[in-house]
């Protein structure tokens, strides 16, 4: 049987569950971004309120990340810059040589570090 635990990304709060869906009622009463961690005989799973798993893979700042699997044509050449990190998702800049290079807001998981 697992068990969930509901976890504040910025003040590591922590309340556990015993299903799925109690988690997910917690996770999105909370004011900032949570993770939910399912814990069984199996280990331990991370994953966002959406339900999608949460690579541990950590972001900073200034690091050049690409799409982990590219969707449309060019994506997998595309080069981005990490600005900011919101728990499980990142803003990323396009590097490019535009005057204002887009920037957009990505999952954590569809990114990697280049």
């Amino acid at each position: 049987m697992a068990i969930y635990t509901v976890r504040s990304e910025t003040s590591k709060e922590e309340t556990a569950h015993r299903t799925w869906k109690a988690a997910v009622n917690a996770a999105s009463r909370m004011n900032d971004p949570a993770r939910i961690i399912e814990r069984d005989e199996n280990g331990e799973r991370a994953y966002n309120i959406l339900g999608d798993p949460i690579d541990d893979e950590s972001f900073t700042v200034g690091d050049t990340v690409r799409f982990a699997e590219a969707l449309e044509p060019g994506d997998d050449d595309a080069r981005f810059v990490v600005t900011e990190d919101n728990g499980d998702r990142l803003f990323v800049r396009l590097v490019c040589d535009l005057p204002i290079p887009p920037t957009s807001l990505v999952r954590r998981s569809e990114m990697v570090k280049v």
